[in-house]
């Protein structure tokens, strides 16, 4: 993809898009278009995981589970899996 794609993302994730973030994440996570940087992907991937996306929820901690991209940290993993495992509340 060009700078021009990325421009494009970047500002659909000023607006909230769920998938644009995704899309930033793999993209800096694995050097697709942008320079690697892991530190904006795990940003990039953190606000997925605040919009309550699970497949995200799943794929940060398991990161911290086996130091992929974060360092490793079974305590925080562990942490996230529990919450994965709780109810959410419905939004009104």
């Amino acid at each position: 993809m060009n700078r021009c794609a990325t421009e494009w993302y970047v500002k659909a994730v000023e607006k909230g898009l769920m998938q644009a973030m995704m899309i930033m994440t793999f993209r800096y996570g694995m050097s697709n278009g942008v320079p690697q940087d892991h530190v904006k992907s795990l940003e990039y991937h953190l606000k997925v995981v605040e919009q309550g996306n699970m497949n995200a929820r799943y794929e940060i901690a398991s990161a911290y589970e086996i130091g992929r991209t974060v360092p490793k940290d079974e305590a925080k993993a562990m942490e996230r899996f529990a919450k994965m495992a709780k109810p959410r509340q419905r939004r009104r």
